[in-house]
């Protein structure tokens, strides 16, 4: 068994303590393959060490900063942990820095997306309009058009059924539910926006049912995130 099948059966703790006991080993063996930074940063968010996150993700960016393997995950999980302490300033140049990483998802997106969702959230226009400044950008890129569309959807170039239509059309069906988290992101996204604060549950909650149909959508960060999201919706009514 693969260490990351303890992260898709929601055992955050228990992969926690071991990549922590273990993680030296991964190069060498093969049951601690899994047990690598990427697949801890989402452990951490799944158990809400947020604290804990924070500092290894800051540790995470300034180790990859100084040999060049910048990745978007780490400035990600960094703001969102700033995010869930109410630090939104720290939040969103957390991600203004991440938009500018080596490594990104293929359409260059995700980052723009999640700060889409929090200019939202907070009601930052300046941080709006550098996400949509982004995503135009992104459009330009030469990817199936699935990669791209919650980009255009972001943008107002598509609805929730073109949207949908496309990722229906990803014939691998564990990547197409990996799809329709952000796809149910970004609609909570919009929701949020329009004041549609039922709607916005019901998107975020449509992220969490994924897990019923694909486990392997615990590699998404924003599965990890809406969880959060709705857990606390849930104790607001």
């Amino acid at each position: 068994m693969g260490a990351f099948q303890l992260i898709e059966n929601k055992q955050f703790q228990k992969f926690c303590e071991l990549y922590e006991r273990k993680s030296h080993l991964r190069a060498t063996t093969a049951d601690y393959a899994d047990l690598m930074p990427g697949n801890y940063m989402r452990a951490l968010l799944g158990a809400k060490k947020i604290e804990q996150l924070i500092e290894f993700c800051q540790n995470e960016v300034k180790r990859r900063e100084q040999i060049d393997r910048t990745t978007t995950d780490f400035y990600i999980g960094l703001s969102i942990g700033y995010f869930l302490q109410n630090n939104f300033d720290k939040a969103g140049k957390a991600l203004i820095d991440g938009s500018k990483a080596k490594y990104q998802d293929i359409a260059r997106t995700e980052v723009a997306c999640i700060m889409y969702w929090e200019s939202v959230s907070t009601h930052n226009d300046v941080l709006k309009r550098e996400s949509k400044k982004i995503l135009k950008n992104r459009l330009r890129a030469k990817v199936s058009p699935h990669n791209l569309v919650t980009a255009a959807f972001l943008l107002d170039r598509c609805d929730e059924n073109d949207m949908h239509s496309l990722i229906d059309g990803i014939e691998n069906s564990i990547l197409k539910y990996r799809a329709l988290v952000l796809c149910y992101f970004c609609i909570a996204a919009k929701q949020l926006e329009r004041g549609d604060q039922n709607g916005y549950s019901e998107a975020l909650r449509q992220v969490c049912m994924l897990y019923d149909k694909s486990p392997a959508v615990t590699i998404e960060i924003e599965y990890h995130l809406a969880n959060i999201l709705f857990q606390e919706e849930q104790r607001d009514i």
